[in-house]
């Protein structure tokens, strides 16, 4: 009924069918079942199997590598660091693993270094640690139709034939990775996540396109970390960012679609010129370690920026737009429908660049040359911008 020893069976080159019709409950310290790598086996049977729990990394089975089903209709929990089944199947002959009553994942990993074409998780419910598959080679989708929260762990790490994600019941996520390490991946299909809270949905993946089609709210985490070889990342329902990061080291972004962004009161979202379109952009008052939220590089030739729907801006410790060492010439910024700034001051950072912000509606007022009322910091450095404000514009700004 429970096993919490080191070994059961260790290199058997005939051994066809295992079964513990009994075992309940796995806190071993080393691994169940060893079989020789070239045995017959081709079915495992822990019909009893409820919790596993191992504070090594040990686990039920090691290095099978004929094609088998793996079977365990009771298992409801997982914890502790070991692994369900490590080193099993090989090319051609891949694994079937199921397990359609686990609901928690608090610890250890399901499958890894292991070669299957299903993996059954019909009632997975929450991952708080653990891992659910890591450096998996064959499997192409994997579904969770039943996982709500994730708060903790990695959902697939390192499987590198995997293109989809689905879990069309995830609604929360407060902690942990989502995907890491998987570079054919394209599509992540969650529906229910509206908002992101903590933790990290990509890191170090990714392909082509990477798209959350129905995320709206970020108020915490990271969307995509270190994911070097995406060139887009879709977020087209996304309206508010007051916490997180949405790109960390994404260097071959060259777009962001984000067309129903509307107000950003937080976090970090800093692009450059051209990989993302601002045009509906109302509020603008992020917290204090904002830095920027357009970078401007000397190689990008877009020269005139428009701001078309910024209303209300409010970013006392950041800039709007900041142009780096190598900027030189002449450069517009157009806020044509701002109505107020906190504290009447508007922050733009220029070095060498000749910078003309153009503020309100209607034509242009008289060109003013910057004075230490309207520069921040050193007024040598922001010699070179002048401020353009149209008739009538009622706020204070300087």
């Amino acid at each position: 009924e429970e096993f919490a020893g080191t070994a059961t069976l260790n290199s058997s080159r005939i051994l066809r069918h295992f079964s513990l019709p009994s075992l309940r409950k796995f806190a071993g310290r080393g691994w169940l079942l060893n079989p020789y790598v070239s045995t017959p086996m081709t079915a495992l049977d822990f019909p009893a199997l409820e919790e596993f729990h191992s504070d090594t990394s040990v686990g039920l089975v090691y290095r099978m590598y004929q094609r088998c089903t793996a079977t365990l209709p009771e298992l409801r929990i997982m914890t502790g660091q070991g692994w369900l089944f490590r080193e099993c199947g090989s090319v051609g002959k891949p694994w079937t693993i199921e397990a359609p009553a686990l609901t928690e994942l608090a610890g250890g990993i399901i499958a890894t270094m292991t070669q299957c074409d299903s993996l059954v998780l019909t009632a997975l419910e929450r991952i708080s640690g653990g891992t659910v598959i890591a450096q998996e080679k064959t499997l192409p989708a994997l579904e969770l139709p039943a996982l709500t929260e994730i708060s903790g762990g990695t959902v697939i790490n390192d499987c590198a034939s995997l293109t989809e994600l689905s879990m069309p019941e995830l609604s929360e996520v407060t902690g942990g990775v989502v995907v890491f390490n998987c570079g054919a991946l394209t599509t992540l299909n969650a529906p229910s996540l509206r908002t992101l809270k903590k933790g990290t949905l990509f890191q170090s993946s990714g392909k082509d396109t990477l798209s959350l089609p129905h995320l709206e709210h970020l108020q915490g985490g990271i969307i995509a970390d270190r994911c070097t070889t995406i060139p887009t990342l879709e977020l087209p329902a996304l309206t508010e960012i007051s916490g997180g990061t949405v790109i960390s080291d994404c260097t071959a972004l060259t777009r962001i679609g984000v067309p129903a962004l509307r107000e950003i009161t937080g976090g970090n979202f800093c692009v450059h010129p051209g990989t993302c379109d601002l045009s509906r952009l109302r509020c603008f008052h992020p917290t204090p370690d904002y830095k920027a939220l357009v970078a401007v590089r000397g190689e990008d030739p877009q020269r005139d920026f428009i701001f078309p729907a910024l209303e209300s801006y409010g970013a006392a410790y950041c800039y709007l737009m900041e142009f780096a060492a190598d900027c030189m010439g002449e450069y517009h910024v157009r806020v044509p429908a701002l109505q107020s700034a906190l504290n009447g001051t508007f922050r733009i950072e220029s070095t060498l660049a000749h910078v003309h912000l153009h503020v309100g509606k209607g034509p242009e007022g008289r060109d003013l040359p910057v004075n230490s009322k309207w520069a921040y910091g050193n007024t040598e450095r922001n010699r070179q911008c002048h401020l353009h404000v149209a008739p009538g514009f009622r706020s204070g700004l300087s």
